[in-house]
């Protein structure tokens, strides 16, 4: 039965995940342990062309330069399925921010470049897809809450959408 406290083990593996995470590169990430921090998965359709897979990640180290720049903290790229994840983990706005923030500005960046040099039509994968970035989704993390992630995925699709 939940009584309300979070089990210590929780409470261990958050300290542990923003005291020791670290970006593709190895380097640290400058957040406090429990910060508001929002993670950020980007599902790009395309596993297997490094010269794109490399000008992507480029993308996102120009976007983490500065204090408050998101950083590239996972690579996944599946061949078979001609998928990568590239997951991005940044402070989170603040709600009453109507500017784009540096994580949606990265993505936004990121998905425009996918959009303009891949061609599904040659795409050939194990994988059903939907379009060149299929998916992405935004998380709370530390302290931050859903309602933060949720501002900043709308905030993505309303810049992705116009």
């Amino acid at each position: 039965e939940f009584s309300g406290v979070v089990p210590p083990i929780v409470f261990i593996a958050r300290f542990l995940l923003f005291s020791l995470i670290q970006d593709c590169e190895g380097t640290y990430m400058a957040f406090r342990p429990l910060s508001r921090m929002l993670a950020c998965n980007v599902f790009v359709s395309e596993g297997r062309n490094q010269r794109i897979l490399s000008d992507l990640k480029e993308i996102i180290q120009r976007h983490s330069r500065g204090p408050a720049g998101p950083r590239l903290v996972f690579q996944f790229t599946d061949k078979p399925y001609n998928r990568t994840n590239f997951l991005l983990a940044a402070e989170a706005e603040r709600e009453t921010d109507s500017r784009a923030s540096p994580l949606s500005s990265a993505v936004f960046d990121v998905v425009s470049h996918a959009l303009q040099h891949l061609d599904l039509s040659r795409h050939e994968a194990s994988h059903p897809r939907i379009g060149v970035v299929d998916h992405i989704s935004v998380h709370p993390l530390g302290d931050a809450s859903l309602v933060e992630a949720m501002a900043t995925a709308q905030k993505i699709g309303k810049t992705l959408g116009t």
